[in-house]
């Protein structure tokens, strides 16, 4: 099979491949771990999660989706491992694939999720309720946004 090649969405010195390669003005770019299994590659003013970035120029934009790994291993961004789900449906396949963890085993509560959503909401700073509470500032805004932990 022949790797295709398309320009990267506000980049357009830099293309990436459908075997989830990234290459800019100076040849193919080193992918760097993000501490959670996945692997990006920093641009210009930009860093791009490599499987979103496949997903985003070869099949077209997430409108609120999630990416998934067909095969659950985060390292392998091929298009042909990638597709579009929403966020049941990809805990679904996790939990299917045997990688999801199990109810309980986070490190937040039902309560906990609704006391932050609350604070946030009378102006706590997420940066602060994320050191508070062991998370990062992205699931504070998760919760905050209604995408987790939704009752």
């Amino acid at each position: 099979m022949k790797e295709s090649w398309q320009p990267v969405p506000e980049h357009d010195t830099y293309e990436v491949s459908d075997l989830g390669r990234v290459r800019g003005p100076r040849g193919l770019l080193k992918p760097v771990g993000s501490g959670d299994g996945y692997v990006q590659v920093f641009l210009p003013n930009k860093r791009w999660m490599i499987h979103r970035l496949v997903a985003a120029v070869f099949i077209g934009p997430a409108n609120g989706l999630e990416v998934n790994h067909e095969d659950s291993d985060r390292r392998n961004n091929r298009l042909s491992n990638l597709s579009y789900m929403t966020t049941a449906e990809n805990q679904r396949h996790a939990c299917r694939k045997g990688v999801c963890k199990p109810p309980g085993s986070g490190k937040l509560t039902l309560g906990k999720a609704q006391q932050i959503k609350n604070r946030a909401l009378q102006g706590e700073r997420g940066v602060d309720l994320a050191k508070e509470f062991g998370v990062s500032r992205q699931t504070i805004s998760s919760i905050c946004k209604g995408r987790i932990w939704v009752p």
